[in-house]
């Protein structure tokens, strides 16, 4: 179950359209859980649905397309990890990740180097330059001694998607699911996009989105009147 701390900051919304200076956020709220992201397992067929395209709303078919990303498990030996893996070579979206390194999880496994997805603060904006872009990032590691989370239990991650070549900015909350799959990992509770190419885009305050969301509503109120 996801945790009710998470539920509240997400107010219940499904698709939210703020215009700002620097153009339009979209927020799409999946707090309820109607996307899972199902994992892929390596020498299985993927389940449905897979891919997660942070440019549709949370009721996606979850097909794969050339901005969607999807979760892969890989295996089968003991050392395993999810990455997020773009559709194709010619994918149209890529990741912010971190440097690679060398990650030891414990004496029975051999080391291994990963390419972690990076984690944007709050008031941090996505976009902005200096970011790292990878067709996979990693997410979790399995190990002998259980599921261990690389992002922490509450992470924002950055995307970039590319529309007629150019850049549109986008992050996707993600938290830790002790059950998602009946096995621990990371389950969407949110994802948003910038549709101004090239513009970068902030990642909430905690709490915030909620007030994010009821000032976008007013806003597109007040235009419509």
């Amino acid at each position: 179950m996801l945790r009710a701390t998470i539920l509240s900051v997400a107010c219940v919304f499904v698709l939210s359209l703020c215009t700002t200076a620097s153009g339009v956020m979209v927020v799409f709220d999946n707090a309820s859980g109607e996307f899972v992201w199902n994992r892929a397992w390596d020498g299985a067929p993927p389940p449905e649905p897979n891919y997660l395209d942070p440019m549709l709303p949370p009721s996606q078919s979850g097909a794969a397309t050339g901005r969607a990303i999807r979760l892969w498990y890989y295996g089968p030996d003991s050392s395993t990890e999810i990455v997020a893996l773009p559709f194709g070579v010619e994918a149209d979206i890529r990741i912010a990740t971190d440097e690679p390194y060398i990650f030891e999880p414990d004496p029975f496994l051999q080391p291994k180097e990963i390419e972690p997805a990076h984690v944007f603060d709050p008031g941090q904006l996505v976009g902005a330059g200096g970011e790292t872009w990878s067709d996979r990032a990693h997410f979790l590691w399995q190990t002998v001694s259980g599921f261990n989370p690389l992002l922490g239990e509450d992470a924002y991650i950055g995307v970039r998607v590319m529309i007629d070549s150019q850049p549109h900015y986008g992050w996707i909350h993600l938290i830790w699911d002790e059950v998602q799959d009946n096995t621990p990992g990371y389950a969407p509770v949110a994802w948003a996009y910038e549709t101004e190419a090239g513009v970068p885009i902030l990642v909430p305050e905690p709490g915030s989105v909620g007030l994010v969301v009821l000032v976008c509503a007013g806003l597109i109120a007040r235009r419509r009147a």
